[in-house]
């Protein structure tokens, strides 16, 4: 028995965060073998906000895979199930989940969406090359090979680009740090982005730090507010952010705040009010709330899909996990099986043009390649606080 069809006799196990649908057999098919579907993303603990949309963009791909007959590969047709790892955004529980999916025969993981959990799997992932990784939210350095690991979200590089060219737009002078010292991406490039912005006339004057569930930031603020800096950059978590921009601005201080963190709006009027948001800029990647807005047909028909299965808004990244699906399965398509170096073989190869129902703009590499070195990469985008929401700068 040759290798590939190894895979179509055991059952098949793949790990993602959610996916798309692609170019599926017809119900007529023949029997279709069962191809356990996994995840791995925070389903409990304070990072749940982003990995329950995840894992419900997961059931819903499931969902309309099986009721079109299942996902065509090569000579096999496939029945999709569910298993979730519930990686808690920590880094011990992401290694325990994903030595369990692994034990269990799992092949391909999508995600994590969490940094630290990306950092503390990479290890397991480089002595596994049997098993391919598309990642879908870390921004973590050092994590995608482009032999078995991938990534379709941006690093954190590609955030402090947006924050940099938010700081030349307004012309700061001065500029303060506090950033989530629990985030490995953003404590990993902050040397970056002070060459960034110095290099560009825009001198660092603080680096501060705080961590997720911090409440008070009394200390850092009154050092800020010595230094009266042009603009206070916030890197990453948007509940800490929003607090920080409340006390920020009771304690006097009139400079602008710049967020550098996934934030949609109904996460954001959650933690603060207009009064004290409107002004407050963000440099990120558009998210899916931005493509909704757009009323692009890829975004459009996944929202009402999420709607009408779960009654609420999907989350920022619900977009991003349904396109890593679809690039997979487009991968698989293209190797004509399961095999995980065959299929990352492949993904190597697929076009930005390859892949349908691609919600995220994504912004083609030479000839057209989605991945350059296992990285996609995607485009970023000035935003401001008004009434309400996000508006790109000058809307």
């Amino acid at each position: 028995m040759n290798k590939g069809r190894s895979y179509h006799v055991q059952r098949a196990y793949i790990t993602l965060a959610a996916f798309g649908l692609i170019a599926f057999a017809n119900a007529g098919s023949a029997s279709a073998a069962d191809l356990v579907v996994g995840e791995l993303h925070p389903i409990t603990g304070q990072a749940s906000y982003y990995g329950l949309p995840m894992s419900k963009g997961i059931q819903l791909a499931i969902q309309q895979v099986n009721a079109a007959g299942g996902l065509k590969v090569g000579n096999e047709t496939y029945q999709l199930k569910l298993s979730t790892g519930d990686d808690q955004a920590t880094g011990v529980a992401g290694v325990a989940a994903l030595r369990k999916l692994i034990a269990n025969g799992v092949h391909f993981i999508i995600g994590p969406q969490s940094s630290p959990v990306a950092s503390a799997v990479s290890p397991i992932m480089k002595s596994h090359p049997d098993v391919l990784q598309i990642i879908d939210g870390s921004t973590a350095n050092g994590i995608v090979n482009g032999r078995n690991t991938f990534r379709t979200t941006v690093t954190a590089g590609t955030y402090d680009d947006a924050v940099v060219k938010i700081a030349g737009m307004k012309t700061y002078k001065s500029v303060a740090l506090l950033t989530n010292r629990l985030a490995a991406g953003f404590m990993e490039t902050e040397g970056e982005i002070v060459k960034k912005l110095e290099s560009a006339g825009h001198k660092v004057v603080d680096r501060s730090y705080f961590k997720v569930g911090d409440t008070d930031f009394s200390a850092q603020l009154t050092r800020v507010l010595s230094l009266n800096p042009d603009a206070l950059y916030l890197r990453d978590a948007p509940v800490e952010d929003a607090l920080i921009t409340k006390q920020a601005k009771l304690l006097g201080y009139k400079g602008d705040i710049v967020w550098e963190v996934n934030a949609p709006a109904t996460t954001v009027v959650k933690n603060i009010d207009d009064a004290d948001m409107n002004g407050v800029l963000n440099g990120i990647p558009p998210k899916f709330d931005f493509y909704m807005k757009e009323g692009g047909p890829a975004a459009k028909a996944l929202e009402g899909a999420y709607k009408q299965a779960y009654g609420s808004e999907p989350g920022e990244n619900t977009g991003i996990s349904y396109d890593s699906a679809n690039i997979l399965f487009t991968a698989m398509q293209k190797a004509g099986s399961v095999e995980p170096r065959a299929v990352a073989e492949a993904l190597k190869n697929v076009k930005v043009a390859d892949v349908p129902k691609l919600v995220t703009r994504f912004e083609p590499h030479e000839d057209g390649l989605l991945f350059k070195d296992g990285q996609a990469h995607l485009p970023t985008l000035a935003q401001v606080w008004k009434d309400g929401d996000w508006r790109p700068i000058g809307q």
